[in-house]
């Protein structure tokens, strides 16, 4: 793959200089190209700072248009989103790169910040994913071997794509059937479980799922704090119940994201595939494929809207989705990745910020691709996080 042609073309394309079959080419390009490389492409782009090439806000709606385009081309040759990521990824930087030409002096000071020495946060690698018993014991699962694995209730697994996951072993004995057990994944990572139905579960970073090691007769029923994506095994006779915050779901067999963390004050599920029912104690609603559904705490009504559902659980594939959030918003999503102790706002930009962004290993890079789109400034010192305007 020829990076080097990415990047002729992607200049051209700036330029509104393509010729039809060039356009084609860079369309196929944008599918194709890893987005962290892509990323490379404009940060040097935007270091090297042509003089004589004015980013227009015109422009990248031609390109963002061109990426739409070539997404449709694409459509129903593609199981998994890559080519989704690799064109919104663009758009996202092709955004920087629109609107970096503001003044001579903001860029000068943008740059002269950016290369000073600054502190870091990064990803959460020491923690690691817990299994509590019934009886209140918890074990760490990495340091278990598969024996005592088992005798809790678990099975080490590798899927085909040499991924681990954990897979529920059906219980011996009736009285070891009795009480809840507790998956927590750990914190920078996402762990996967498969029920003892064949029910998959995705937790994302810090995420804990409540259920029985053997399911009652007469349904199946879980319990989420966090974040998870549920791919639930069709059991007509046996409908699956996630509680959640004083909210339920109940579904028979589908796909879908659902975010419900404590010290958040909304309960939002996406639906990817099938049907699910949404209800708490003041109302209900049904949703369909690429619908989300919003309980406010303390409210009696629930919100719902059409959404791009695939992009919402792309953080199963090792991406951040923002929708139309704050810095400090995106901060305190991000907070349960990156190892943050304090987020101080000293003053709310204006901006606020959608896109698909590749989770980095460091947080001074995902705010720096951030910095690209608007006008904030921020300091990191001691695992505090300051946003300035």
């Amino acid at each position: 793959m020829d990076i080097n042609r990415f990047e002729y073309l992607l200049r051209k394309q700036l330029e509104s200089e393509l010729s039809e079959p060039e356009q084609a080419e860079f369309d196929q390009l944008l599918l194709t190209i890893d987005p962290e490389l892509q990323q490379a492409v404009i940060d040097r782009l935007d270091v090297q700072g042509d003089p004589h090439m004015v980013w227009e806000t015109g422009r990248r709606t031609r390109i963002y248009d061109n990426i739409q385009q070539a997404i449709a081309n694409e459509n129903g040759r593609r199981t998994r989103y890559t080519g989704l990521v690799a064109a919104v990824a663009l758009f996202v930087v092709l955004s920087a790169a629109a609107i970096w030409y503001w003044s001579d002096l903001r860029l000068s000071t943008q740059y002269q910040t950016a290369e000073k020495p600054v502190q870091d946060i990064y990803l959460l690698q020491e923690e690691r994913s817990t299994l509590r018993l019934p009886d209140g014991k918890t074990i760490v699962l990495q340091d278990n071997d598969q024996k005592e694995l088992t005798m809790a209730g678990l099975k080490r697994m590798i899927d085909q794509q040499g991924e681990e996951y954990y897979q529920a072993v059906a219980p011996g004995k009736p009285e070891q059937a009795v009480g809840f057990l507790t998956f927590r994944s750990a914190k920078g990572h996402t762990s996967r479980i498969v029920l003892a139905d064949g029910s998959s579960v995705v937790l994302n970073s810090g995420s804990s799922l409540y259920y029985p090691r053997a399911f009652d007769p007469s349904k199946r029923e879980v319990r989420l704090e966090g974040e998870a994506f549920f791919d639930v095994a069709h059991d007509a006779r046996h409908p699956f119940f996630v509680q959640v915050k004083g909210a339920t779901i109940k579904v028979l067999g589908t796909s879908f994201n659902l975010t419900a963390y404590p010290d958040e004050k909304e309960v939002t599920a996406t639906l990817v595939e099938g049907s699910v029912y949404f209800s708490n104690q003041h109302s209900s609603v049904y949703l369909k494929p690429g619908e989300q559904a919003i309980a406010q705490n303390n409210q009696t009504h629930i919100s719902k809207k059409i959404v791009d559902a695939k992009a919402i659980s792309l953080w199963r594939e090792g991406y951040f989705y923002f929708e139309d959030q704050s810095v400090a918003s995106i901060l305190n999503a991000v907070k349960r990745w990156y190892d943050i102790a304090e987020i101080n706002v000293q003053a709310t930009p204006e901006e606020r910020f959608s896109g698909t962004f590749k989770r980095t290993k460091s947080l001074n890079q995902l705010l720096r691709n951030l910095q690209k789109l608007g006008s904030f400034n921020y300091h990191i010192n001691e695992r505090r996080v300051t946003i300035m305007e």
